[in-house]
């Protein structure tokens, strides 16, 4: 038994400059976001989240992260930063003068998602930049629940001025503001969060008191005062420390998610919840990456879905009468940390656990079937028998070839040449001889496949030809084992195997 174990190692390529490696923290969930979420069909200063297409198939905002590797002399590892990124575990920020570095950590790290963050930024802006209120002067701040909004009432507070602010009501809050503006009156207008569900937009039918009141109404985003960063941290930071402005923040921690106690959701029948503990990365998954233009036995990958294939499982939960909690099994499942699968006849319990986990992705899982079930159930080539193996290297070919060793044959084996094999092995085939075929891993990144010149050799060697997949021999699972159980140590496994860390 040989098993190779790799490792993937976060850090920003060699070659890449100004380049910064993130491990996020904290995520911020704004109500912007919302309006991304629509196809977008007037100009605006973001545009619509891409499922699927490069960065957008995530979505993005302002997060808190670590830095865990950098080519970028203003940011070195282990710096805490916040600004904009994707919604992810790891990012490559290739635009780091985006980032603005953490140097006060006497206060929550969250904070920076929040009143040290952009919605902090946009408050102190519209307030003290934008409409610039004196002490005394009256405030009037809308959706003053939201983020921004309660920050605006504190500094407010904070400059002396009277507060009064309105949040949940249905009504055309703007027109009535304008009514009720005095003269020379100021509006800084960072969002529109009740338009964000609507098709059509409200409209303001009271704008005319704009002209005869002087009021100034200007639009602004957070961005265009972060040059003044350090003169607002001066402003806040004493305020936080001395308690004068108070810090309200939902943060919802991994533990305390969904994930924390899985279940199958109530109602569901014969549904399995899956933590997915080996995936394998087989040839055929190639051919699924491409748009498929021909009918073919698996459809194409679908963006912004997680890739589906084998793997080895532990069930979390299950409404299947054959599944209970803590059952392992192997079968198709797909490339994310937990799986619910609705057709729990696909998987395959593990019964024997006294050998690597890892094995029910390779020998005893579908490669180790469609060997058994190429060469002993479509072939069976007896003792003194010549069996020629394509792609010999590869998790399927280098099983069969040890099968066919086992039942006392004579084995050839090719891998790696560019020459067409099946060509020359039809002029060498014997009568009666028997081809199975269950991957054809040569032709995986060719756009037009190579065509198979001497197929008139099947007519007069009486040759049958015949394709098939795994699938077709699971019924015959408990057979399979029994054989390759009892050949004991006389196969070789090779596994390879890598494991993701930080």
């Amino acid at each position: 038994m040989k098993i190779t174990s790799g490792s993937i190692k976060l850090k920003v390529a060699d070659c890449s400059k100004d380049t910064v490696l993130l491990k996020n923290l904290y995520l911020s969930c704004d109500p912007y976001m919302r309006e991304r979420m629509s196809k977008l069909d007037s100009p605006s200063f973001v545009d619509s989240f891409h499922p699927g297409e490069g960065k957008g198939k995530l979505s993005n905002g302002d997060r808190v992260a670590k830095v865990l590797d950098s080519t970028h002399p203003n940011n070195a590892k282990d710096d805490l930063v916040w600004g904009f990124t994707g919604w992810e575990q790891y990012s490559l920020v290739t635009a780091p003068q985006l980032l603005i570095k953490i140097h006060h950590k006497d206060v929550p790290p969250s904070y920076y998602t929040r009143i040290l963050g952009m919605p902090g930024v946009t408050a102190y802006a519209g307030l003290y930049e934008v409409c610039s209120p004196k002490k005394g002067e009256y405030v009037y701040v809308s959706t003053a629940s939201g983020a921004v909004g309660q920050l605006v009432g504190q500094f407010a507070k904070l400059a002396g001025c009277y507060v009064v602010g309105s949040a949940g009501s249905k009504e055309k809050m703007l027109d009535a503001v304008l009514l009720n503006m005095r003269l020379r009156g100021r509006i800084a207008v960072s969002s529109m969060i009740s338009q964000y569900n609507l098709e059509k937009p409200e409209g303001i039918h009271n704008l005319e008191q704009l002209i005869g009141k002087r009021i100034r109404l200007e639009g602004f985003l957070a961005g265009d005062y972060y040059h003044l960063y350090l003169k607002f941290l001066e402003l806040v930071i004493p305020a936080i420390r001395e308690g004068k402005m108070v810090v309200s923040q939902r943060i919802r921690h991994e533990d305390n998610s969904r994930l924390n106690k899985p279940q199958v959701p109530e109602g569901s029948k014969d549904t399995v919840l899956l933590k997915n503990l080996c995936l394998s990365c087989d040839p055929y998954m190639r051919g699924r990456m491409s748009e498929l233009d021909k009918p073919s036995f698996v459809a194409s990958f679908e963006s912004g879905e997680p890739l589906s294939g084998y793997g080895v499982s532990k069930v979390l939960d299950s409404t299947h009468p054959n599944y209970k909690k803590d059952d392992l099994v192997w079968g198709l499942t797909s490339w994310e940390e937990f799986s619910l699968i609705q057709s729990p006849q696909l998987l395959i319990k593990i019964l024997d656990t006294s050998v690597p986990l890892p094995y029910y992705t390779g020998i005893l899982g579908m490669p180790g079937l469609t060997a058994y079930g190429g060469l002993y159930e479509l072939c069976s080539p007896k003792k003194g028998e010549y069996v020629y193996v394509s792609a010999a290297s590869g998790a399927v070919g280098q099983l069969v070839g040890q099968f066919a060793k086992l039942v006392g044959c004579d084995v050839v084996g090719s891998a790696g040449s560019k020459e067409k094999m099946l060509d020359a092995v039809l002029f060498n085939m014997r009568i009666c001889g028997h081809i199975a075929v269950c991957g054809m891993i040569s032709q995986y990144n060719i756009e037009k496949p190579e065509g198979v010149h001497n197929l008139m050799q099947v007519v007069g060697k009486r040759i049958p030809t015949e394709g098939f997949l795994a699938g077709d021999f699971y019924h015959q699972y408990p057979k399979f084992l029994e054989l390759v159980s009892g050949y004991g140590g006389n196969q070789r496994r090779k596994v390879s195997i890598c494991r993701g860390h930080s």
